[in-house]
């Protein structure tokens, strides 16, 4: 079963990988356009484009773009740790 396992191991890290990558698009394709321009933004959230957008409305959605390219350093972060097999903390003794 051991050459099997370092098989199953590369797959399934190939998966992750490409998963976090996926998430990371997302993010920063959200996220760039929610940072850059909010008040477009705005309409994301409900069903019609509302005809008064107060000052913290579009503020609260430009913190949104910021916290999605947040999440966006952090998927990059993991997938680093992912491919090195770095176990993040845990230590084997």
């Amino acid at each position: 079963m051991a050459p099997y396992s370092k098989t199953v191991r590369l797959i399934l890290t190939t998966v992750l990988i490409l998963l976090i990558g996926l998430l990371v698009l997302q993010a920063i394709g959200y996220g760039v356009g929610f940072a850059i321009d909010p008040e477009s933004g705005v309409k994301e959230f409900g069903y019609e484009e509302p005809t008064v957008v107060e000052d913290l409305t579009v503020a609260l959605v430009g913190l949104v773009g910021v916290g999605m390219l947040g999440i966006a350093a952090l998927l990059i972060l993991s997938a680093i740790l992912v491919w090195r097999a770095n176990p993040a903390g845990l230590t084997s003794r």
